[in-house]
């Protein structure tokens, strides 16, 4: 066979296709057509969606083993090997939400029925699979590592592995791991600002701040905000007084001297 897209579960008590509810197993394909639909037309926005058909050709009394012949091979195939490539190095922060939404469908049914589904995708020469557990993530981030400093509002703090729950000026709420020395520490400023300084862990396209381990508290003190622009002043010491055009002066920070 040239071509072949099937997904197979094994390993689950009575995972037969007439075992199975009707609802299950239409979620099971939708979900499957779903991704690889979605796939296609993120590479390729000029595609639309009811123009690609990943039709179900074969239910085999295999376990549930199910077998596809996309209506678009030239495009659906590509976009099934994109996929099983996230699967692959757990790099899931190139497919859209679209893509990943019917992927954790599927990985929610292996779950729930303790099996595992594997895809084996053949397209030419080119061949794929992608095995999906109980212990399959989905990651729909990047992480980047480094170290920053945060202010925020503490809400709670302790617990037996000690954390903090830390509310900034703008955003959602962070539950921050850290000592038990500092979650005591900051147990006693319960409600109050805080500045702290520790590891983050920011989603790479979106920059927020998915985790946060705090390892020092650090002195701070909330000021007006027209006192806090009178430091500023008295730190810059004369350095901005001679720019004309602060609008130009940005731009030109921002982007550089050849943006008009």
């Amino acid at each position: 066979m040239e071509n072949q897209l099937t997904l197979r579960f094994t390993g689950g008590a009575d995972l037969k296709p007439q075992a199975l509810r009707a609802k299950e197993l239409a979620d099971i394909i939708e979900n499957f057509e779903a991704a690889i639909t979605a796939a296609v037309v993120a590479h390729d926005p000029t595609i639309k969606r009811e123009q690609v058909a990943v039709a179900l050709i074969a239910v085999n009394d295999q376990s549930i083993g199910l077998a596809f012949a996309p209506n678009l091979p030239d495009l659906t195939y590509p976009a099934a090997f994109r996929i099983a490539e996230a699967f692959a190095t757990q790099r899931f922060a190139g497919l859209p939400a679209a893509v990943l939404s019917p992927l954790r469908g599927l990985v929610r049914f292996v779950r729930q029925r303790g099996c595992i589904a594997e895809v084996k995708i053949k397209h030419g020469v080119q061949t794929a699979t992608i095995s999906i557990t109980a212990q399959t993530r989905i990651e729909a981030f990047t992480p980047v590592d480094g170290e920053t400093i945060l202010y925020g509002q503490v809400i709670r703090a302790g617990g037996v592995d000690p954390k903090v729950e830390l509310k900034p000026p703008t955003g959602k709420a962070l539950f921050c791991s850290t000592t038990e020395e500092i979650a005591i520490q900051l147990a006693n400023r319960l409600y109050q600002q805080v500045s702290v300084q520790g590891c983050a862990t920011w989603d790479q396209e979106t920059l927020e701040i998915k985790e946060f381990r705090i390892t020092k508290v650090l002195t701070y003190t909330k000021k007006p905000l027209t006192q806090a622009f009178k430091l500023l002043k008295e730190n810059a010491q004369g350095a901005f007084d001679a720019i004309e055009d602060v609008n130009q002066y940005v731009t030109t920070v921002r982007y550089g001297e050849d943006v008009a």
